[in-house]
């Protein structure tokens, strides 16, 4: 069986990806839309996205869409593939090997890749990824989003969350927002940048945090929940 990317069609707010099958966390009212207290899985259908990528006990990690294209890495092969916005076939998209850990994302126009204990950029076009950015977490990286509010990056790992200001100088400023050092598995934010959204794995908790990295929720999903996503809206 080769791995694909599918489109989820939901009925609530937040996605979560637990070993492969999505859950929905749910909000006890319309008013209280980001107070998600539970969780089910009223996931009404799924289409084929992008598929055909090599056989792995892995699959593809990071995938980022930038409204033109989708951008999928693969950790298995370490390669970087780039589909046009309705998704398409690895086998004849667009691709590079290139050595990131497994994220990918985009803050401020600029496409980051996640790598070892930092991040690099990436062209878009060319995929090419450039030299190791000026920073180093506290151990190895694992997810890479943007700050709406800000050029600053989030980015989990496998001992705590942090936040980025100033990526792109010779001088960032590298500050863990996590309570604590677990390992966070996948991490998102809600449009507004107030609250950000992680897997934190071994726990088996999907935690809400302000911006700030001030725990508001923990949802217990109950499996190793490994990559989530705020759908519309928020």
């Amino acid at each position: 069986m080769r791995f694909r990317f599918r489109t989820y069609v939901a009925t609530a707010s937040a996605v979560v990806m637990a070993c492969g099958a999505a859950l929905v966390l749910v909000a006890p009212a319309a008013s209280a839309s980001t107070d998600f207290t539970a969780f089910t899985a009223p996931i009404s259908g799924a289409t084929d996205f992008a598929t055909n990528f090599p056989n792995s006990a892995i699959g593809p990690m990071g995938i980022v869409q930038d409204g033109t294209n989708f951008f999928a890495y693969d950790l298995s092969n370490h390669t970087l593939y780039r589909f046009p916005a309705t998704g398409g076939d690895a086998a004849t998209a667009t691709s590079a090997v290139e050595p990131f850990n497994a994220a990918i994302g985009i803050a401020g126009g600029v496409y980051y890749g996640s790598s070892g204990f930092g991040a690099r950029t990436f062209n878009p076009t060319t995929l090419a990824a450039g030299p190791l950015l000026n920073f180093t977490l506290g151990c190895e990286s694992n997810a890479i989003i943007a700050d709406p509010l800000s050029t600053s990056i989030f980015m989990s790992s496998f001992c705590g969350i942090y936040r980025i200001d100033n990526p792109l100088s010779a001088s960032p400023i590298v500050t863990q927002i996590s309570p604590t050092q677990d390992f966070y598995d996948g991490l998102t934010t809600s449009a507004d940048g107030q609250h950000l959204w992680t897997a934190d794995y071994f726990h088996q908790n999907v935690v809400e945090l302000s911006r700030t990295g001030t725990p508001e929720k923990t949802v217990f999903v109950g499996t190793y929940a490994d990559g989530l996503a705020v759908a519309r809206n928020n």
